[in-house]
């Protein structure tokens, strides 16, 4: 039992993840509320006056964003059905073949720098880092948070 724990507490987290956003999206080309700005230029300090294609936004308040996680330079994207679940899947699978290779996972979750929803890269290894569950779920949530707050 002990050694099913981990993989149970991984199934809940992909359930809870696959099954908590919200059905409807906000148009992409919406205005955001205080969490982030939709805005034509990628406004990061790498990437200032970078050009952004149409739907996708930089994320200008980071207010409230878990101090010992890295922040993704974006731009960010938003993605949605189909295409959202083969890149979530994707992810998944990377994420099961990390544990798999790697036993000093155990117990840790892995988390997207840039979320696979905001169009990171679900399989790229520089995408990826081990988060503990409490962690994971402070970043979970304040992407959620984002989320709702561009879909309102």
């Amino acid at each position: 039992m002990r050694k099913k724990l981990p993989i149970l507490l991984l199934a809940i987290v992909f359930l809870l993840q696959v099954f908590i956003p919200a059905v409807y999206a906000a148009s992409r080309n919406e205005a955001v509320a205080s969490s982030a700005s939709f805005c034509p230029f990628d406004t990061t300090s790498e990437g200032a006056g970078k050009a952004v294609k149409n739907g996708e936004f930089s994320i200008s308040n980071w207010d409230n964003y878990p101090t010992n996680t890295p922040k993704p330079e974006g731009p960010f994207k938003m993605i949605e059905g189909s295409e959202y679940d083969a890149a979530r899947n994707a992810a998944n699978q990377a994420n099961r073949a990390m544990h798999t290779a790697d036993p000093s996972l155990n117990g840790m979750q892995i988390h997207e720098i840039q979320p696979v929803k905001f169009g990171g890269s679900p399989t790229d290894i520089t995408n990826k880092i081990p988060l503990s569950p409490l962690e994971h779920a402070k970043a979970t949530t304040w992407w959620r948070q984002l989320q709702r707050e561009m879909q309102k």
